[in-house]
């Protein structure tokens, strides 16, 4: 699935990341697998861009705790922080580290080695939705940096980006030593950073952590079908050995996310929800269009990855555990007690983000509580009013 469904979406967006210089992994001309670029002069651009993205990120951080914003300014430029939080943790990898590229490379070897012993399935409901939201993400990818300069050309003051750190910038006294071109650069500099820092996160976001709970779901599906389909002894111990290899994959899946991708997704994410979809509700007629429509799209997409995205990642314990529940309860002619030894010595797969993991209930949880602060937001915002 992920060679027909996502590699070919993966190296569209790596020629844009290519020109960009913001990742540091490339597909060579006659391979079909992610290597270390051995360009010297892009790895510099890349650890630049790195370094660029934090400080740029924590002079957001400054402006909205110590900068001259008024409360409704620090909520609007909360929604903003929080998105270059997320992706400036995410694309952070100073070092060079190549754990997310053997990912895929392992999605691709595992395919091409064992996924193909397996009669061909046609592609889920949930892999079709999630290749949805990556296209439609890789619309936004290159939406958002160009109506984020059109926001700053029409309200340069908006927080918390660079113009409105100036305490007159609103009656315009402290633009104008800027000049039109001195605006100009400021507004072209932070669309370079928003996209480069967007398109290097991305990449990770939606080519390892979506992609790849699509695969595990996948290959457990082709399991399972299998299974039921072959019911002897032989196909028993072969599901358990490549149930195994899931495990092996889910390993190292954890090793590269768990740490410090996904704690950023769970915690950043909610919050870009909150504050977006209350900043289209309250301030609609504040925000000219159309960048305005920068909200609309950061709380659809923060929704659909609440809403979807960590559904599916839900569903990695749940599918696990009712395949190790098959297997226990398949009935088999003579089961050995080297076989009963092997399927105990099987875990559930468990999507994790630090010391927790993904169940059922994380995407209802995660929901309610970004109901209950859009709600609370809207409706002291309103009782301020009257």
């Amino acid at each position: 699935m992920y060679q027909t469904e996502f590699l070919p979406l993966l190296k569209l967006h790596l020629k844009s990341c290519k020109f960009l210089q913001c990742v540091p992994f490339e597909f060579p001309q006659n391979s079909s697998r992610l290597v270390k670029c051995q360009s010297l002069s892009k790895i510099r651009m890349f650890k630049l861009q790195c370094i660029l993205s934090v400080l740029y990120c924590t002079l957001f951080g400054l402006n909205l705790c110590f900068g001259p914003l008024t409360k409704i300014e620090k909520f609007q430029g909360f929604g903003f922080f929080m998105c270059y939080l997320l992706a400036s943790i995410t694309r952070w990898n100073y070092e060079l580290d190549n754990g997310p590229s053997q990912l895929i490379n392992a999605f691709l070897d595992c395919e091409e080695t064992i996924m193909t012993s397996f009669p061909q399935m046609s592609c889920s409901l949930a892999c079709q939705v999630v290749k949805l939201f990556i296209q439609l993400c890789e619309v936004g990818v290159v939406t958002f940096p160009m109506l984020l300069f059109l926001l700053l050309r029409v309200m340069p003051c908006t927080p918390p980006f660079l113009l409105s750190f100036l305490p007159g910038c609103h009656n315009g006294s402290d633009i104008c030593t800027f000049g039109h071109l001195g605006r100009l650069g400021v507004h072209i500099f932070e669309a370079w950073m928003c996209d480069h820092i967007v398109y290097s996160a991305t990449t990770w976001i939606l080519y390892v952590f979506c992609a790849g709970i699509i695969f595990i779901l996948d290959f457990l599906r082709v399991l399972e079908s299998n299974l039921t389909r072959h019911s002897t002894s032989e196909k028993y111990s072969e599901s358990i050995q490549l149930y195994r290899n899931i495990q092996i994959l889910e390993k190292s899946w954890n090793a590269c996310l768990s740490e410090r991708i996904l704690p950023a997704i769970m915690f950043c994410n909610p919050a870009v929800e909150i504050i977006s979809t209350f900043v289209c509700i309250t301030l609609s007629k504040e925000i000219p269009m159309p960048g305005f429509l920068i909200f609309p799209i950061m709380a659809a997409a923060s929704l659909t990855n609440n809403m979807v995205i960590i559904t599916l990642a839900s569903r990695v314990h749940s599918a696990s555990r009712d395949l190790l529940t098959s297997l226990k309860q398949l009935k088999l002619e003579k089961r050995s007690k080297l076989m009963r030894k092997e399927l105990q010595a099987c875990n559930t797969l468990r999507i994790k983000f630090g010391s927790n993991f993904i169940d059922n209930g994380t995407p209802l949880v995660m929901q309610d509580v970004c109901i209950n602060q859009i709600m609370s937001l809207v409706l002291l915002k309103r009782s301020r009013v009257n």
